[in-house]
């Protein structure tokens, strides 16, 4: 990982993931799983930001399973 070739250790930061889909998705649920906080993600019509933290499975429910906008995530 480029973090770990430059002495970084992705636990503990705080990220934002550009998109919101699969491939956003899975991303986020392997950072959050290194320890990292992903606070935000976005689609074509728009971002989320979840201090607590972006949930991937209510994401993966809304964009993939729905197949609704980010904007969702906040109802």
């Amino acid at each position: 990982m480029m973090l770990n070739h430059h002495g970084y250790d992705i636990k503990g930061m705080k990220i934002s993931v550009s998109g919101a889909g699969n491939v956003a998705t899975y991303a986020i649920m392997k950072a959050q799983m290194m320890g990292a906080h992903v606070l935000t993600c976005s689609d074509s019509t728009g971002w989320i930001y979840d201090e607590q933290g972006i949930d991937p499975e209510l994401l993966k429910e809304i964009k993939e399973e729905r197949r609704e906008r980010l904007s969702e995530y906040i109802k």
